[in-house]
């Protein structure tokens, strides 16, 4: 059988022809995909607040939690909410150039000035998430690189962490019970000096 030359390119050249026009509506049905994601996706204003919801399944209604500031070495309170079915909220602007925040509690087994590092950006979703009282080791859900990083770093020193919070919660239980035998001895002092004897 004898292939004409001529027809053979022209079927050729069609066979490419479909390949590359399916190629080409490939490529336009993906760049439309990409261009219906990119639109929807609302751009995020700097005025847009942040928002960080905690949840302590364990933790006792009408504790304080207070927001805070990172000034170095200074925090200033940003917020404060109390907890209710153990859970807390906070929806706050990102005041600019301070991005980096702290969680804290005053009060109870949760107190000591323990504080939560948190990065937030305008417009994040930041899910807290604590399962006892070490504050400083509860889970941050967030989107932002320098979150994952500390998440990260803490993990990896978690125990370490743990044991340097018993630690010290330890020696400020004796360092109260110190306190409170040098007054009972102090109490004591002055009331045999008014009685006399």
């Amino acid at each position: 059988m004898i292939i004409n030359p001529i027809k053979e390119y022209f079927y050729l050249c069609n066979v490419k022809l479909k390949v590359m026009k399916t190629r080409v509506k490939l490529l336009f049905v993906a760049l439309t995909a990409c261009l219906i994601a990119a639109c929807s996706e609302k751009p995020v204003s700097p005025d847009t607040p942040y928002i960080i919801e905690g949840e302590v399944p364990n933790m006792e209604d009408s504790i304080v939690v207070t927001l805070l500031e990172d000034h170095g070495s200074i925090y200033e309170i940003v917020a404060r909410d109390t907890v209710m079915n153990g859970k807390f909220r906070f929806e706050e602007p990102v005041k600019e150039g301070w991005t980096h925040l702290g969680l804290s509690i005053h009060e109870g087994k949760y107190g000591g000035g323990y504080i939560l590092s948190i990065h937030v950006e305008p417009g994040a979703q930041i899910k807290i998430t604590g399962h006892n009282h070490y504050v400083n080791l509860w889970d941050v859900d967030s989107p932002n690189p320098r979150q994952k990083l500390n998440n990260e770093l803490r993990n990896a020193a978690r125990e370490e962490i743990k044991a340097f919070v018993d630690l010290e919660n330890e020696m400020t239980n004796e360092t109260h019970v110190l306190h409170s035998m040098a007054e009972a001895n102090r109490i004591g002092a002055a009331y045999q000096a008014i009685i006399g004897t």
